[in-house]
């Protein structure tokens, strides 16, 4: 079967969703995900970051190795006296798997080292495959003793909708083969494996922009779901900036960056997009959690075979998802 005749369970064929792509810069995809799964997960991640401690502003500051880099931690530094939402953080390709807050490290280093370092107050959660194997290994090394049932229970409802959005977004490229052939090769199992679902958790009072205009930096996206409007695209034809609204059974698929090196003569391009603040919730969705104001869920695609996204010309790091 060609892509042109690979037909998505929503009916769309590889045509179809190649134009659909071209003319608004995403396509709508279906990821048969119910909206219990959805919510269950935003549950767990509500008493996850509720009930766990965040480690001590000292704690916090022996683990970075490099104020410029946040997300380089050294474990052997950590000598909390309790667990804490930090034992979650793993590494992985790109950012780690776990738990982050940028918030509680900004502080930490406020008020440990006196750096001035600019907040980006949000939370994030990623998980791929393998994940909670990599953090008992980790937990046994460093005499951390069990994991709590509240990050289980969290990583069980992650592993859920991984394995969804995977699905949804490997309709998306198998579809576009015909006219993108090599997608196959960069879109392999253990390349989706190897790629995250991240939750991300808005805090209260952040503003009226919660995201500035970024490309991402992976093959391509999926945004699976998200509790309140927000997420602006570029229009390809008029540069304008428009609010997405789609049928909650529906994910956002679009070229990132690195789609310019798996198909550098293709008319898709990646997808410039922000996210503004929007007190508008979207059909089905809830919040759970003290302090979350907003949520997403998102698919990066990660290839093992392609460089890093700081290597495409004509590119400042302004232009590139953190």
């Amino acid at each position: 079967m060609t892509s042109a005749q690979y037909t998505l369970w929503g009916g769309e064929s590889g045509a179809d969703l190649h134009a659909e792509t071209l003319s608004q810069g995403y396509a709508l995809v279906p990821h048969h995900v119910p909206p219990e799964a959805i919510d269950a997960y935003a549950e767990a991640y509500g008493i996850f970051t509720d009930q766990l401690p965040d480690p001590e502003p000292e704690a916090m500051n022996a683990m970075v190795l490099d104020p410029k880099n946040l997300d380089r931690l050294d474990p052997r530094a950590d000598k909390a006296a309790q667990w804490h939402k930090y034992r979650s953080n793993v590494p992985h390709p790109g950012k780690p798997n776990g738990y982050t807050n940028r918030t509680i490290q900004v502080d930490a280093l406020s008020k440990v080292r006196g750096l001035d370092i600019a907040d980006d107050p949000k939370e994030f959660f990623h998980y791929s495959p393998g994940m909670r194997d990599a953090l008992e290994a980790r937990h046994a090394e460093f005499g951390w003793g069990p994991m709590p049932p509240e990050l289980l229970v969290l990583l069980m409802r992650a592993q859920t909708l991984h394995y969804a959005a995977k699905q949804a977004i490997t309709g998306f490229y198998r579809a576009l083969e015909l006219t993108h052939p090599h997608l196959s090769d960069f879109t392999a199992p253990a390349d989706l494996d190897h790629s995250p679902v991240r939750g991300v958790f808005y805090h209260k009072g952040q503003g009226d922009v919660l995201a500035d205009g970024h490309y991402d930096r992976g093959l391509g996206t999926l945004q699976l779901a998200e509790s309140h409007l927000g997420l602006r695209t570029r229009d390809p034809q008029t540069g304008e900036m428009i609010m997405v609204e789609r049928d909650p059974r529906m994910g956002i698929a679009f070229p990132s960056l690195k789609w310019r090196q798996a198909s550098p003569d293709s008319e898709l391009q990646p997808l410039w997009h922000d996210v503004i603040n929007v007190d508008t919730a979207c059909e089905g969705r809830e919040l759970h959690g003290g302090n979350i104001a907003r949520w997403a869920i998102i698919f990066f695609t990660n290839s093992r075979d392609l460089a890093d996204a700081k290597n495409i010309k004509s590119l400042t790091s302004s232009e590139v998802a953190a």
